[in-house]
């Protein structure tokens, strides 16, 4: 008979339990009726197992990597969940690239400003109608379809759309996919626009 650690297991039995209901019934149910109490609680323990193992997150593996979009970051973030080192780097990551973000509005509001005072932009110029696009908890896939439901035919006549976002939003990969469902447009970065 092999030895088992039972209270080492403790914590996984507790997971599994919470992970799956059907581990809440009469634990008879789980396995066989009649067998030796060894084989009992190594069924017993294999199930709990098979329902941890279930609960887990996508294992990170090259092809998650190599995707390298939104189903990416959410497999990373599922992976390190709850880990304190990891949300600790993830705070310091958002509150640079925040950082970043406001410097840059800073120094464009500053070119903007001698534009206007040069003559080269209107200081009011027309805005056309926007639309506002909540990502929270979105994929680039769907936040690309919202985008193109929004702008109707557009897309078939010929426009123009202006991508505006926080650094870190996925604005990147939604153009990515915007340019697979729009084969006909051509991309432009935001110092590509004010070069123009």
């Amino acid at each position: 008979d092999t030895v088992w650690d039972f209270q080492a297991y403790k914590e996984h039995a507790a997971a599994a339990a919470a992970a799956d209901i059907g581990l809440n019934r009469l634990v008879y149910k789980c396995v066989p009726r009649r067998v030796p109490e060894t084989e009992f609680w190594r069924c017993f323990f294999c199930w709990t197992h098979h329902a941890v193992s279930r609960a887990l997150p996508p294992a990170l593996t090259k092809a998650v990597f190599a995707a390298n979009d939104s189903t990416t970051t959410s497999a990373i973030i599922s992976a390190f969940r709850g880990n304190a080192k990891f949300e600790a780097f993830s705070k310091v990551e958002m509150e640079g690239i925040v950082k970043r973000d406001a410097e840059d509005d800073e120094k464009l509001a500053a070119g903007i400003v001698m534009a206007v005072e040069k003559g080269v932009l209107p200081a009011n110029p027309p805005v056309e109608p926007t639309v506002s696009v909540d990502v929270l908890g979105k994929t680039a896939d769907e936040v690309a379809t919202e985008i193109i439901q929004a702008l109707g035919d557009a897309p078939a006549k010929g426009c123009v759309l202006v991508m505006q976002g926080l650094s870190g939003t996925g604005k990147g990969t939604t153009v990515a996919k915007l340019q697979q469902l729009l084969p006909r447009c051509t991309t432009w970065s935001n110092g590509n626009v004010f070069r123009s």
